[in-house]
């Protein structure tokens, strides 16, 4: 339903404002039900892509009004904020949907530059994992 009497161009301008890159969105976030393939796992999460939109004489299943829909997704496809940041990987029941790749991402891009790797950070790291065979030296304070 269009009661806005949007425009083909203008419904898609302001559906295309809140996607992931103009074309992606999560359709279990905008109550559009989840398509399950065989060559994916049930909890894996997919997005879907916008095509375009266009009229029709059909009637579908869905009363939804268009701008209602435009309002879920400018709702769930927020900027993240620093806090949200901070408050996902605060949540081990969040972190614990990461995957190894995932984490391994996050762990090698987080960090500003090489000034931020430090002999002291990487053996805390490594202490926290319980790693004992192996030790980070500092070849530079050991030259002086």
């Amino acid at each position: 339903m269009n009661p806005m009497d949007w425009s083909l161009e203008e419904t898609e301008r302001q559906i295309r404002q809140y996607l992931i890159d103009g074309e992606y969105f999560y359709p279990e976030k905008v109550g559009i039900p989840t398509l399950r393939f065989h060559d994916q796992l049930p909890e894996s999460n997919s997005w879907y892509e916008f095509e375009s939109v266009q009229w029709s004489d059909r009637h579908g299943s869905s009363k939804e009004r268009i701008d209602a829909f435009v309002i879920k997704l400018a709702g769930n496809n927020k900027p993240m904020t620093r806090d949200d940041f901070m408050d996902f990987f605060r949540d081990v029941d969040k972190l614990n949907q990461l995957s190894p790749d995932d984490r391994i991402e996050v762990f090698s891009t987080i960090l500003l530059g090489s000034s931020d790797f430090t002999a002291e950070l990487l053996n805390s790291i490594l202490s926290d994992y319980g790693i004992g065979d192996l030790i980070v030296i500092d070849i530079a304070k050991h030259q002086k």
